[in-house]
């Protein structure tokens, strides 16, 4: 998913904003949706992605709390801001995206602790379950077991009561992906 967020502090006379990007796998839009106890969203949307990140401006910028938001003020600013968003996305976001797109190459961000603004080193519990989530729906494997394992030795209080939900909706999926 791409989308332009415009920031709250916008005025009349100054539009700043910034792309959201997002890729959200069937299998975390179906763990999002237990989660929340709502159906699976027919259109996702940005802030439903597993993997989110942000293209920022590179220049022509006003800054909002450290990071670079494309301002536009009148016609001449606003064709410098279209032609630096332009190149971003053909340069930077749409190849990432594309990668992403590829189960293996999502796979193999989320090893490599990178869910885009989300790094594994401040949330190293969040990747092992998303990485978890991915593989379930090739059946059991060795790295699954694993995962699992650590998963029951969980010291964190708040992904045990994560896990209370996650792991039988997991466990299910696992079974259900031998039958397949």
């Amino acid at each position: 998913m791409v989308n332009v967020q415009s920031s709250s502090f916008s005025s009349r006379s100054e539009v700043t904003c910034v792309i959201n990007l997002a890729v959200a796998p069937q299998p975390w839009l179906a763990w999002h949706a237990v989660q929340l106890g709502k159906p699976v969203p027919k259109s996702p949307k940005e802030y439903d992605g597993l993997w989110r990140d942000r293209l920022h401006a590179t220049d022509e910028v006003k800054s909002r709390g450290g990071e670079a938001w494309w301002s536009v003020r009148d016609d001449s600013s606003a064709q410098k801001a279209v032609e630096n968003m332009v190149g971003g996305l053909t340069m930077t976001a749409l190849p990432r995206l594309s990668e992403l797109l590829d189960r293996e190459g999502l796979i193999r961000s989320v090893r490599q602790g990178d869910l885009g603004h989300i790094k594994a080193a401040s949330a190293r519990g969040f990747f092992d379950r998303a990485l978890g989530l991915l593989l379930a729906d090739d059946g059991p494997s060795d790295e699954l077991a694993l995962l699992l394992d650590r998963f029951a030795d969980e010291p964190d209080e708040r992904l045990v009561a994560y896990d209370q939900k996650f792991l039988p909706w997991l466990t299910e999926r696992i079974q259900a992906s031998v039958g397949h």
